[in-house]
């Protein structure tokens, strides 16, 4: 028997994101790279997007550790990227844990395809 509660996963997912959130605002040149939260773009629903440089982000949630899904984000990562999208992922743990490195990747990333336009 679990104790945990079913709505404890979604909260990390949302503290996660929350965190990525509140961090992106306070490293990123917003006038260059503003993300916006749950854009969609093609069929897609994307956690973060930052138009200007055609960036995405996910932050992915324990779920996304099965097969099924590890397919399906494969798939939908390869869609969003044949039509211009650079799609970058990260676990909720990441983000939790990790978050000065993954908001580093980000600006890096945001920044080089600001440098190549």
């Amino acid at each position: 028997m679990s104790l945990e509660h079913p709505g404890h996963r979604e909260i990390g997912k949302a503290t996660a994101r929350l965190e990525f959130c509140s961090g992106i605002v306070d490293i990123a040149p917003l006038d260059k790279t503003h993300f916006r939260r749950q854009v969609v773009i093609e069929r897609a629903i994307v956690d973060f997007a930052c138009v200007a440089t055609r960036t995405i982000v996910e932050v992915d949630g324990d779920q996304h550790g099965h097969d099924r899904a590890l397919a399906y984000d494969a798939k939908r990562t390869r869609e969003l990227e044949e039509v211009g999208w650079r799609v970058l992922r990260f676990s909720n743990r990441q983000v939790m844990l990790e978050l000065d490195s993954v908001l580093e990747t980000v600006l890096a990333a945001v920044e080089g395809l600001l440098e190549t336009r």
